[in-house]
């Protein structure tokens, strides 16, 4: 298998119905290399539809193994690579959908918690295979949609970004009780301010960042805050953000050079001992050797 020391951002939708937040296409394996697709990230959510062959996918590392009518739901913001065997003909369908179609479909207070479900839940369910599948809406309503892609016909377009949505709200039921049921449970206005926050987060977890400064964002009081965003999230202000800031350890390490300490600095932590210890807790490994064995 090819040493991959990197892996590269995706550009934005380009292909059939990108103005439209979703993309509908076949991809099938090159010859003479076992890599499919390098690792790469993006902000859209995959769905892969295995065709025919078979594939060795990796989200993070994590590895799913794919055949023939199996399914993998890659969620936003995940590293992912996909490895084949070159001596087979391998292919799968992809529906690419960005977060964004949701709010064509939904009340935007319940599109901001389907998305965080989405990016955001603790759902572990990645994969359901062939017999999974058989019979179920999920499996109809991606067929539909790559049917309406290949066989275009009148009014297609709106039969598969429709189709598309659908998709999603699938996933959606098919993983609501793996993950905290608190987002459902909470009002619209808090999950939007939470959502607000989690945004402040992501824009700022570089430099010193507290619950107190980003209750202050959202207008609410520091206790409130720690109480709800914890309801909403499923973790405390502290562990989310530390998982944040280890995410970017791990995407600095895997695509530069950079000293450890220095890496350490750029995703917030002001002591690089304090860093190497909390990561070798996380991930067993020390950020050295995490970056010789990838």
């Amino acid at each position: 298998m090819e040493s991959e020391k990197a892996y590269y951002i995706e550009p934005d939708m380009r292909k059939l119905g990108a103005k439209d937040n979703y993309e509908v296409f076949l991809q099938y394996s090159q010859p003479d290399t076992n890599i499919m697709v390098r690792a790469h990230i993006h902000n859209t959510i995959e769905i892969l539809y295995a065709k025919e062959g078979s594939f060795t996918a990796y989200l993070g590392e994590t590895e799913y193994t794919l055949r023939e009518g199996d399914l993998l739901l890659i969620r936003t913001g995940v590293i992912h690579k996909i490895y084949v065997d070159p001596a087979e003909r391998n292919g799968y369908y992809v529906l690419k959908i960005s977060p964004a179609l949701i709010f064509d479909f939904a009340q935007d207070s319940n599109a901001v918690k389907y998305i965080l479900n989405l990016k955001l839940g603790e759902c572990k369910k990645c994969k359901w295979t062939r017999g999974e599948l058989e019979g179920t809406a999920l499996k109809a309503t991606i067929e539909n949609v790559i049917y309406e892609r290949f066989n275009s016909g009148y009014a297609s377009d709106i039969a598969i970004k429709s189709g598309c949505a659908q998709v999603l709200m699938h996933l959606l039921r098919a993983t609501e009780n793996e993950g905290s049921s608190a987002v459902s449970e909470a009002t619209d206005e808090v999950i939007r301010l939470v959502y607000k926050a989690i945004e402040h987060i992501y824009n700022n977890f570089h430099r010193k960042l507290t619950a107190l400064e980003c209750s202050k964002v959202v207008g609410m009081s520091y206790s409130y805050f720690s109480r709800t965003f914890k309801n909403v999230t499923g973790k405390t202000f502290s562990e989310f953000i530390e998982d944040i800031r280890l995410d970017n350890a791990k995407k600095l390490l895997l695509t530069t050079d950079k000293a450890v300490a220095e890496i350490a600095f750029e995703s917030g932590y002001s002591d690089a001992c304090y860093f190497i210890s909390e990561f070798r807790k996380k991930c067993g490994t020390t950020p050295k050797q995490f970056r010789l064995k990838n």
